[in-house]
């Protein structure tokens, strides 16, 4: 990992996410209503952050097996706070999945896009060495044009001169594919691709959730490489901005854009 990963997954704290996530799980039950499970299959969750979603399901299949894996330590502590006899989690990166003909189905949602696009083509191959053959992988992460407003108004910011000399170099710091690219490259892994596509969310957040959703989740590539009152600074000046953007009378909006994923291991 490198040293600007290691300090972002070290940025990460998993009671402050678990707080400010509502804005995710709305999303959720659409996404996890084709996920049937029985006795003896197994669930990998990529990305499980607080552990939430991996929890939901290990209580809906109490049959099946559960796990959870995060590159985030805290939040894989704070995940494991969680207690079922079907579910645990694990300290491990997505790259780095290293089970055999395992999992009947591995999920991922709101995680992909923190992984290094060059890094993505081994991700798809360890994913599929996890299945077994004719398992599944139901994947939801950001896509082109996601949280365009609010992304640019953090690079404008991060350009400035108070934040450059730190910053200058963080550029866009999430993957957020064509899905026909990444529709290639699912094929191209040995996967049999049911659906790849880009779906539009107009997402709505009180204040605080706004807020919260910036400085505990996406502002987090750039304060992780501030110190102190610089990072301070930078979340003010980003929050003084963004907000008033977003704003529409009570309500915050942000249009995210995500790339859908249903495929299947092939052999």
């Amino acid at each position: 990992m490198t040293k600007g990963g290691t300090r972002l997954s070290g940025a990460w704290r998993g009671s402050s996410y678990r707080a400010h996530a509502a804005h995710h799980r709305r999303h959720d039950p659409a996404f996890l209503s084709e996920i049937g499970l029985g006795p003896g299959d197994r669930l990998l969750d990529v990305g499980c952050g607080d552990g939430a979603v991996a929890e939901s399901l290990a209580a809906r299949f109490p049959g099946a097996t559960v796990v959870g894996i995060d590159s985030a330590p805290d939040m894989v502590r704070t995940a494991s706070q969680r207690s079922l006899p079907n579910l645990r989690f694990e300290f491990c990166r997505a790259q780095d999945i290293a089970f055999d003909d395992h999992f009947t189905v591995a999920i991922s949602i709101a995680a992909l896009h923190w992984v290094p696009a060059a890094d993505h083509p081994l991700l798809l191959a360890r994913l599929l060495r996890a299945l077994r053959p004719g398992g599944r992988i139901l994947a939801e992460f950001g896509g082109i044009g996601n949280v365009a407003r609010t992304l640019g108004l953090v690079t404008s910011i991060a350009g400035k001169p108070d934040f450059a000399g730190d910053l200058g170099g963080v550029g866009v710091p999430w993957y957020f594919p064509d899905p026909r690219d990444y529709r290639a490259m699912l094929a191209g892994a040995g996967f049999s691709v049911d659906t790849c596509e880009l779906v539009t969310q107009q997402r709505e957040f009180t204040e605080r959730e706004f807020v919260g959703w910036l400085e505990t989740q996406a502002l987090l590539p750039w304060t992780a490489r501030l110190d102190g009152a610089q990072a301070t600074a930078f979340v003010h000046q980003v929050v003084s901005a963004a907000s008033p953007a977003a704003r529409d009378g009570d309500i915050y909006r942000e249009t995210f854009t995500r790339v859908r994923v249903k495929a299947t291991r092939r052999w």
